[in-house]
């Protein structure tokens, strides 16, 4: 990147995850979007970057900085104005209502002698759909919807960094060990990587819920406090990574698309 060695595997990635890093806008969304009006509501609440005056036709930023619906609450909604809005969230994957498509953005970069192989992968994923997220929530999170979400969303920063050689995955402890051996010491210290703060009665909660070996619970606790921490979840990538593969490989032969 800028004519050097990034020493990361997507330099553009790495760079653009400070882009409002703690209100999740580039890469994974801060959390599952439930339907079409929890998605507006999360995008919406996110800041108001620029606008397109409409007298000049030119980009004017957006001075005090408030968020798209704080806005519409003083000036009125405006279906320009959310389309600008939306052109600068940067989610990996993500709806595009100009377009009227769905984006998927690791189709970019791609080395030109395998640059389909992404596009391919993508196509397995959305084919694939609902008994892909079946597969990974119910076998590798214990039907457990937030703690897959927080998962996926450290395996997808530590691919920017080193692709898919990820063997330091095997060593991440999980938060449902933590639990079943009552380590309310390293529970607790995970409270430092979240960015609101606790209350003392927030903190002797998730003791307790550690102490009885509650991990769904205390992990509820720790997202509600914006957890972006490294401790989350303990497997081996390979595995994950073919049961991925093979669930898009079915689902695009499903469709009669491939060579078998």
């Amino acid at each position: 990147y800028s004519n050097a060695n990034s020493n990361v595997c997507s330099a553009r990635e790495h760079l653009m995850q400070g882009c409002q890093k703690d209100l999740f806008r580039h890469g994974m969304p801060k959390s599952l979007f439930r339907d079409l009006d929890d998605w507006f509501e999360q995008i919406c609440a996110l800041p108001f970057l620029m606008r397109i005056d409409r007298n000049t036709g030119l980009w004017e930023r957006i001075t005090p900085t408030v968020s798209l619906s704080q806005y519409f609450e003083r000036n009125g909604v405006s279906w320009e104005d959310f389309l600008a809005h939306e052109h600068y969230v940067w989610h990996s994957s993500r709806p595009r209502v100009k377009q009227s498509t769905l984006e998927l953005r690791s189709a970019c970069q791609q080395p030109w002698p395998e640059h389909m192989a992404a596009c391919t992968l993508q196509l397995g994923i959305v084919e694939a759909g609902q008994h892909l997220h079946d597969v990974v929530v119910n076998k590798y999170f214990h039907g457990d919807e937030n703690l897959a979400w927080t998962a996926m969303r450290k395996f997808h920063g530590l691919t920017v960094v080193n692709g898919l050689a990820l063997d330091e995955m095997k060593e991440i402890d999980s938060l449902q060990s933590m639990c079943e051996r009552q380590d309310v010491t390293g529970i607790l210290n995970l409270t430092s990587q979240c960015s609101r703060p606790f209350t003392t009665r927030e903190l002797l909660e998730l003791g307790v819920l550690v102490g009885k070996g509650d991990a769904k619970k205390s992990m509820d606790i720790l997202n509600a406090h914006n957890f972006s921490g490294n401790v989350v979840f303990s497997f081996d990538p390979a595995i994950f990574l073919k049961d991925v593969l093979d669930c898009c490989s079915e689902a695009l032969e499903r469709r009669g698309f491939g060579e078998h």
